[in-house]
């Protein structure tokens, strides 16, 4: 159980990250999300269409899977090459 929760601790902070290396757009696109606000409520909030939105937050998604992706496959590797 501990492993698992450093595991998961270890992502969102590799997640949280990813986000906050975003173009400010979409970081702040992303971080609405994260706190909650469903496309339509962000969409309002920004000032921008809803479609805006989804096209940020696929690209958004995109990058910070490519990231977070990067970083544990290091974890990984150095985890390996210390057993």
């Amino acid at each position: 159980a501990f492993a698992d929760q450093e595991i998961k601790n270890e992502v969102l902070k590799h997640i949280h990250h990813a986000i906050e290396k975003l173009p400010e757009k979409s970081r702040r696109v992303m971080q609405m999300t994260v706190q909650g606000m469903r496309s339509g409520e962000i969409a309002k909030e920004l000032n921008v269409s809803v479609q805006t939105v989804m096209n940020q937050k696929t690209s958004a998604l995109k990058v910070i899977k490519m990231r977070v992706l990067e970083r544990m496959f290091v974890v990984v590797v150095v985890a390996v090459l210390l057993m």
